[in-house]
């Protein structure tokens, strides 16, 4: 079997894209179960079960390796006829940070 170099060039990026949109689905499902208890905690509802993704940025973790600080908004309710916006932010997949925007208790 001939493999040429472009060819083997676009394997290896389709392959790596595909990891990371694997990876980046698995972060995506640990972010919305930390949003999930938290709203829980917090007495607040999460709204649509969903987050999305609004930033993506590459930081330095506190082991010093490289890696990518995602963060993700979801929407929640603290008596049901609103909408709030809050945050999570992972650090490769370690939960660094949630904070609920302010709202009616």
């Amino acid at each position: 079997m001939y493999i040429d170099l472009s060819s083997f060039f676009w394997l290896i990026l389709l392959m790596l894209f595909a990891g990371y949109w694997w990876r980046s689905r698995a972060v995506k499902e640990l972010a919305l179960k930390a949003a999930r208890a938290h709203c829980e905690q917090m007495n607040v509802q999460l709204l649509d079960y969903t987050a999305y993704q609004q930033k993506l940025r590459i930081r330095r973790g506190k082991d010093g390796k490289l890696h990518f600080l995602r963060i993700f908004q979801f929407e929640f309710s603290s008596m049901g006829e609103d909408r709030y916006i809050g945050r999570v932010e992972m650090l490769g997949n370690k939960l660094q940070h949630i904070e609920l925007a302010p709202h009616r208790i």
